[in-house]
């Protein structure tokens, strides 16, 4: 996927190893998710610009913290919650500003 978009040989190979060197650490260190982020991202670009189709400035507001410590992970089989279980008030913290 790196080589269609004009990456070098050199840059996959250096990407494939950043790669596999996290998966190796997160096995090794067993880490699991402790936390979630839900919000409203509002990008901005100057449109149908071809020279500055690169640049982009992206806000996220309404931005969410949502606990998953303590949550029931089916052995590591399943990362997330179940989205039809209800939140408890102290899981859901609001971040009052926007990013």
């Amino acid at each position: 996927m790196l080589s269609k978009r004009g990456a070098t040989q050199a840059e996959v190979d250096e990407w494939e190893t950043l790669v596999r060197e996290m998966i190796q650490v997160v096995q090794l260190k067993q880490l699991v998710p402790t936390m979630r982020t839900q919000y409203m991202r509002t990008a901005f670009q100057i449109p149908f610009d071809l020279r500055c189709h690169r640049y982009r400035i992206s806000l996220d507001s309404n931005l969410l913290l949502i606990s998953e410590r303590g949550y029931d992970t089916q052995g590591g089989a399943k990362w997330f919650r179940d989205p039809d279980k209800t939140l408890a008030d102290n899981e859901i913290t609001l971040f009052p500003h926007a990013v």
